[in-house]
């Protein structure tokens, strides 16, 4: 590949940026639903990598116009969407660990399993 090829490459629109945007977010979702959390969260950080692109676009008019109100509509849902998955699987992790906590020390005491429902009963 050329040089000239790698920085027409690099030197992306705004429009094509927010696609590519829009297209990560699509795919966080879609790898949320099937609880594939590594994919999910490579997909979050390749996500910022263009965000943080658009942030440092010079000029970015692609947001004012009708193609970009639509692209913005639609990632308002996903984003949404994306959000109340992530919470559900945080409570998800959250309840499992705290189930986990509650079992913590059975056992430890007379060394079986039982052991504590012995005592209760004597």
């Amino acid at each position: 590949m050329s040089e000239g090829r790698i920085v027409n490459s690099l030197q992306r629109t705004a429009a094509e940026l927010w696609q590519d945007y829009l297209f990560l977010s699509r795919e966080m979702l879609k790898f949320l639903e099937r609880k594939e959390h590594e994919l999910f969260f490579e997909l979050m950080s390749q996500r910022e990598a263009v965000q943080q692109m658009l942030d440092e676009l010079a000029k970015d008019n692609f947001k004012h116009t009708e193609q970009g109100q639509a692209l913005f509509l639609e990632l308002r849902g996903l984003n949404l969407s994306i959000t109340q998955k992530v919470q559900l699987f945080l409570n998800h992790a959250k309840q499992k660990h705290s189930a986990s906590k509650a079992y913590d020390g059975y056992g430890e005491a007379g060394g079986d399993a039982g052991s504590r429902l012995d005592r209760l009963i004597k």
